[in-house]
Formats: structure tokens, C-alpha cells, sequence
């Protein structure tokens, strides 16, 4: 199947952040495999309560813990694992982050996670340029739990749903709303009036391509109302809306990013968010 591959440049900076504070599922087998290559690499002290076999009740067997470091994590953020018997001896998960994969009825989309700190900033080469490496890590998820998939038919509401092509569909006009002209909150604001619009002319009994086109041609109108009056907010958002603004601040390195990264990853989309 197609690969579709997020605009977006990535790669490894070894900074560590991805082996700290995570709780990391693991496969079938791949705990006796962790201790096998640990074994002389890893301190015998570090691996004592590496391997958790028991999260919320299930039997899911999981590598370091909220508020942990993984044990083969070195004091120099590499993997001991890594270093000795090369990136294939590492856990699924730990192979597979930052990309996701989703399998749609069309293709499949791959993006990157944004709580990875080289996503943020961009570092590295174009995904396009790393095109086969992508496609031979997708091929050795493509039976595992870490391939998501969607459906031919996709939730919209809990009432409706609608076909895949019209979620596609809707989904490119929000990331093209996103990467419009404007400050965020009116970005985020023109993005989210089109799903509402497009939500009530169905309620209507609209055909989805009319409903979009409505809710198209009636989003700036939508967006200045809701914007014409100061937002009434309590503590909690306001504290919430000053870490947004803070963190997508112009002059700041990779400024957006995450929150763009975030939902055009949906999309599968390319652009560039300006502020």
C-alpha cells in the first residue's frame, strides 16, 4: 500500500528523552530478548525491576515507569543495548518512535510524533529523503499492534459517521485552515468552525460535499463572531492558553511545531504554520 509521508524532517539526536518517564509495552518474547542483550551490558543492579509484567491489572509487560529511566540508558542518554548489538536488538517500540503509522482504506499515513525534541525542531532530513528506510520500518509493524487503522466508515459525532474519502476530505481543509494566514487562535478557531459547520448542514440533511462547501463559504463569517468579543475564561484555561501562547511564541526555536505537528499528523498534510 501507498505510503503517505508527513512534510516533515526528522532525526535521532540522541538526546534520551524518549527512554525516560514512559512506560514501554512490550511484545511477546521481547522481554526474555531485553535480558538476553542486556546481559554484560546493562549493570545487574539496573536490570533488578526493569521488565514490569503487571499495568492496570492486565498482564502487559512494560520497560522502565512513569517517572523512570529505561535501564539500558546510559549516563551519556544512549542505549547500552544499542551500542553493543545494534538498533534491531532494541524493543519494537523503541525501533518504531517517533513515526506512527495508520493504515487508511487508501493508504498509509505516516507521521511523527511531536513529544519527540527533534520532531520539534526539525532536525534532520525530509521524510522524503528517508523514504525506503520508512517503508522497511513500516513493513515489520505491519502485523503488530502498532499499525492503527482506520475504518471505511470513520466516527464524526457519536450519532454519525461518515466514509473515509469525506473524512479525508475534511480533514485537507484543516490543515490548509491551519496553515492560513492569522495568529493561532483565529488558525485554530477557522480550523474548528469547519467541523461544526460541516457537523450542523448534515444534521440539516445536506450531502456531505454540500456541507462542506457550506461550512467552507460560512467559516470566516463564523470565526469574527466567535472572535468579536473578549472569551470568558476561568483559571484553569487561562493558565492553559498562557503555556500555548508561550510555547508557540515567535523568536522560539521550532516555534508551533508541536501544535502543528500534532494535527496535521491527522491529515497527513504539508505546510508551514506562520505566526
Amino acid at each position: 500500500m501507498k505510503l503517505s509521508l508527513l512534510d516533515a524532517r526528522y532525526t535521532c539526536t540522541g538526546c534520551g528523552d524518549c527512554c525516560r518517564g514512559w512506560s514501554v509495552p512490550l511484545l511477546d518474547g521481547e522481554p526474555e530478548r531485553f535480558r538476553r542483550a542486556a546481559e554484560g551490558v546493562v549493570p545487574v543492579e539496573r536490570l533488578r525491576g526493569a521488565v514490569s509484567s503487571v499495568r492496570g491489572g492486565a498482564k502487559v509487560a512494560s520497560l522502565a515507569g512513569p517517572g523512570g529511566a529505561c535501564a539500558a540508558l546510559a549516563d551519556d542518554d544512549r542505549c547500552l543495548i544499542h551500542a553493543a548489538h545494534g538498533a534491531d536488538a532494541k524493543p519494537l517500540a523503541c525501533r518504531l518512535f517517533p513515526f506512527t503509522f495508520v493504515a487508511t482504506p487508501d493508504d498509509v499515513r505516516v507521521s511523527l510524533s511531536f513529544a519527540c525534541p527533534a520532531v520539534v525542531d526539525a532536525e534532520g532530513p525530509p521524510l522524503e529523503a528517508q523514504r525506503a528506510e520508512v517503508a522497511a520500518l513500516q513493513a515489520s509493524i505491519a502485523s503488530t499492534p502498532y499499525q492503527m487503522r482506520v475504518d471505511a466508515a470513520v466516527r464524526l459525532t457519536e450519532e454519525r459517521r461518515i466514509e473515509w474519502a469525506d473524512a479525508a476530505a475534511l480533514l485537507s481543509e484543516m490543515t490548509a485552515a491551519l496553515a492560513s494566514d492569522g495568529g493561532l487562535v483565529e488558525k485554530m478557531c477557522r480550523a474548528g468552525a469547519l467541523v461544526a459547520l460541516t457537523i450542523a448542514r448534515l444534521d440539516e440533511g445536506a450531502a456531505f460535499s454540500a456541507a462542506l462547501a457550506a461550512a467552507r463559504a460560512g467559516r470566516d463569517a463564523l470565526v469574527a463572531e466567535a472572535l468579536a468579543a473578549p472569551v470568558k475564561i476561568d483559571r484553569l484555561s487561562r493558565a492553559l492558553l498562557r503555556t500555548l501562547v508561550q510555547s508557540t511564541s515567535p523568536g522560539e526555536r521550532g516555534r508551533g511545531s508541536r501544535l502543528w505537528g500534532a494535527l496535521t499528523a491527522l491529515g497527513g498534510g504539508a505546510g508551514t504554520l506562520r505566526f
